[in-house]
Order: C-alpha cells, then sequence, then structure tokens
C-alpha cells in the first residue's frame, strides 16, 4: 500500500493535478476501503484526502469503493464525512449474484433517500472471470447489467483482470505498457461476446 494517510493525502493531489486539465476522470480515493486489512481507510481519512484532492482541483469528482453492507450508518460515513459524490459498492461474486443486482440497487436508493442524502449508484467492480470457482457466461454479465439499470444505477463496468490461480503472465487488461497487447486484445471470448451485446440492453432497458 501506499502507507498512511498523510501519503494518500499527497497521492491524491498529485493524481488530481495530472489530471486536471481531463474531465472526463473520477477519483476513488480507497478501494474497498472498508476490508480489514492494508486496504482499510477511515471515513475521517477518507475526508483528509478528499480535502487534498479539493485543493488541488474542486471540481474533480470523488468516490471511495467498499465492500460495507448499505446500512443507513456507513452511507451516512460515506456522504457526511467522506463528502463523496456517488457510490460504489462492490456487490459479492457468485453464481446467483446477477439476479440480485437490481434489487440490491433499489435498496441502496432507498436508504440513501431515507436519510436525506440521494446520490448515484455505480457498480465500477462487479464479479469477473478467473477470479473464483464460478466462472461468469456472457448471460451472466448482461443479466447483471439489466439488473443495475432497471434498479436505478447510473453505471456499470465490465469489471476484468488476471485470473487468480496458476498464473505467471502480465496483468491482465492492467498492463498496456510498450510491448504488450492494446486492452481489447487482452480480453477472452466471453469479454468480447459481453461487449458486443452491452449497446442493446442498454437500449431495451434504459427507459423501462
Amino acid at each position: 500500500g501506499l502507507g498512511d494517510a498523510d501519503d494518500l493525502c499527497r497521492a491524491g493531489a498529485t493524481i488530481a493535478e495530472a489530471l486536471i486539465d481531463l474531465d472526463n476522470v473520477y477519483i476513488d480515493m480507497a478501494n474497498e476501503r472498508d476490508v480489514p486489512d492494508d486496504r482499510y481507510v477511515s471515513h475521517e481519512d477518507l475526508a483528509r484526502i478528499h480535502d487534498a484532492i479539493d485543493a488541488a482541483d474542486p471540481d474533480r469528482l470523488v468516490t471511495a469503493s467498499g465492500v460495507w453492507d448499505g446500512s443507513p450508518e456507513e452511507l451516512r460515513g460515506h456522504l457526511e464525512t467522506a463528502r463523496v459524490d456517488f457510490i460504489c459498492p462492490h456487490l459479492p461474486r457468485a453464481a446467483n449474484s446477477p439476479e440480485r443486482t437490481e434489487q440490491a440497487t433499489r435498496d441502496y436508493l432507498a436508504t440513501l433517500e431515507q436519510i436525506g442524502h440521494v446520490v448515484p449508484v455505480h457498480y465500477q467492480e462487479p464479479f469477473r472471470r478467473d477470479y473464483s470457482p464460478w466462472q461468469p457466461e456472457a448471460d451472466d454479465f448482461l443479466t447483471d447489467l439489466r439488473g443495475a439499470i432497471l434498479g436505478g444505477a447510473a453505471g456499470w463496468c465490465l469489471h476484468n483482470g488476471s485470473p487468480r490461480l496458476d498464473y505467471d503472465g502480465p496483468p491482465r487488461s492492467f498492463d498496456l505498457s510498450p510491448g504488450q497487447p492494446r486492452l481489447m486484445e487482452q480480453l477472452d471470448d466471453v469479454e468480447m461476446t459481453v461487449l458486443r451485446q452491452m449497446a442493446e440492453v442498454v437500449a431495451e432497458n434504459w427507459e423501462q
């Protein structure tokens, strides 16, 4: 990890300064900030990081992703202390996850309304391939996307990455340095199928 909150503040400010001319990028101040290991960052420290980012670029959108339970207390910490612009919950990754996304999204939005602070819900890191014994197929991704739309989410990302077990190659989809394949060349056949069908799923479900 980067170290303590002071390090994260400096990193946040440095990134914000580097992105000053790019308004289509947001900053996730701490990935899965509530996991009790090296990733853990308190809401109070998130507030400090947010202040550092604001000092460099007050218009930069920020969030802090997590695997949290969506309770009012947790969401208040995100919204009132850390002052995130939107929430990025990382939902469970199991065979029954896609069919649960619509209701999970409605639950998040209902709790946000309950506490009087409604912000967008963005799924930046759903399940992915080669992560666990369950290997999602194209229909799983598209069902998850459909559920996110129907539940009222503002965004959904095709999440991908390196296989977790018995893999010694480059970080798939994360290493785009010279000499490595381009991003689209690193996607597998299932991921490419999802990409080809995503627009149709969005068009069919966006206004429902």
